[in-house]
């Protein structure tokens, strides 16, 4: 049986995935932003 951070864990890797971007671009002018956002929080801050 998983733990709850082993199971959060594997969401967030899911998350990264290129499928998982591609997913989400369906709709190419639904969301328009030039800025990079970002999942977690691994962006150096």
């Amino acid at each position: 049986m998983k733990s709850s951070y082993n199971r959060i864990v594997e969401v967030f890797k899911k998350l990264k995935l290129q499928k998982m971007k591609e997913i989400g671009r369906l709709i190419p002018n639904a969301f328009t932003s030039k800025k990079n956002h970002h999942f977690d929080d691994s962006n150096g801050r």
